[in-house]
């Protein structure tokens, strides 16, 4: 599945995917025509992963999309856009900038990121206190709030 993914990755679907843009049904039946050979892939795919890429119930479809930008990351540009009016109506320090650059670049590599994890490594690396003590509450509110409406919108992809 890794290089099929790989091998389709300027595909207009797997594309919409990395630039973070909404998928139809029409998208996840063509990534099932490119993606699977026979039934036999379906079946594997739908016993390691527990669904199907074309069932629209519940987070079968995240699941696809989640294991796509694994595989392929998601474009650094497009999630840049996400914080520009962010970057540039809060006058950040050097720290929060540095926190700022590495929640984008998590979400590049990663899609999503876990809220619990501002207060992880490599979070934490920078400030131990996370992002509360890096920005103060009502700027971490800010943050969070983006951040959260991302994973929303990602995971409805």
């Amino acid at each position: 599945m890794e290089a099929k993914i790989r091998e389709k990755k300027n595909h207009i679907t797997i594309a919409k995917l990395k630039h973070n843009q909404p998928i139809t049904q029409a998208d996840l039946d063509e990534l099932d025509r490119i993606l699977f050979d026979d039934d036999d892939d379906k079946h594997k795919f739908e016993d390691v992963f527990g669904c199907s890429i074309k069932d629209r119930v519940g987070d079968e479809e995240v699941l696809l999309g989640v294991l796509i930008s694994l595989i392929i990351g998601l474009n650094q540009v497009e999630i840049e856009k996400l914080f520009s009016n962010f970057i540039q109506n809060s006058m950040l320090t050097s720290i929060q900038q540095k926190f700022v650059d590495q929640i984008i670049q998590f979400m590049v590599r990663d899609g999503i990121v876990p809220l619990s994890k501002l207060y992880e490594p490599p979070f934490s690396d920078i400030h131990e206190g996370g992002p509360d003590e890096v920005f103060g509450e009502a700027v971490t509110d800010e943050l969070v709030g983006m951040i959260d409406d991302f994973n929303q919108c990602y995971l409805s992809a």
